[in-house]
């Protein structure tokens, strides 16, 4: 009987390091995310990393760190609102791969991107100048200061950008 307890503890122990993320893979979805983002919301470069930064976070925090994913999700949105314009905001949540990217089935994540961009080799920028030195929420060096309130920020981002599509502010 003991002989198959261990046997069994072993084999759990293989399958859950299987079934975990690794750092690395992290880093690379993340990275996958935040390209097709920057693609399909026009991001700048500065809002290029802090994208990164939030999604890399959010991807340690669900897959790696096994935190609630709703917990993740109210803390990236949050970031999300602070860094992106109210027009990029919009379509983020309106883009279900980018608003929900993860979903879970038998303990294993998978990133529904991929079932929209079928190419994981092919990238439409550059990689962000943070995909290096960036380690996660563990080392946090953000470029930007994430409200303490979700919205704390808006009279700022209206002050900084202007929405690409509208004439407000053009000469």
């Amino acid at each position: 009987m003991k002989k198959f307890m261990t046997i069994m503890a072993l084999m759990v122990t293989i399958v859950t390091s299987a079934a975990a993320m690794t750092f690395n893979e992290a880093r690379e979805h993340a990275l996958f995310l935040t390209d097709k983002m920057a693609y399909e919301l026009g991001l700048s470069s500065a809002q290029l990393n802090n994208v990164y930064e939030i999604n890399l976070d959010f991807v340690i925090g669900v897959a790696i760190q096994g935190e609630r994913p709703s917990v993740c999700q109210s803390r990236r949105d949050a970031d999300m609102r602070f860094v992106l314009s109210d027009y990029q905001y919009h379509l983020y949540k309106k883009t279900k791969y980018f608003y929900r990217p993860m979903s879970n089935s038998r303990n294993v994540w998978s990133f529904t991107i991929y079932n929209y961009y079928t190419d994981r080799h092919h990238m439409y920028s550059n990689r962000p100048s943070r995909y290096q030195d960036y380690k996660g929420p563990s080392n946090p060096r953000k470029s930007y200061s994430p409200p303490a309130r979700p919205y704390a920020g808006k009279e700022l981002r209206r002050q900084q950008r202007i929405n690409p599509h509208s004439n407000y502010g053009r000469k």
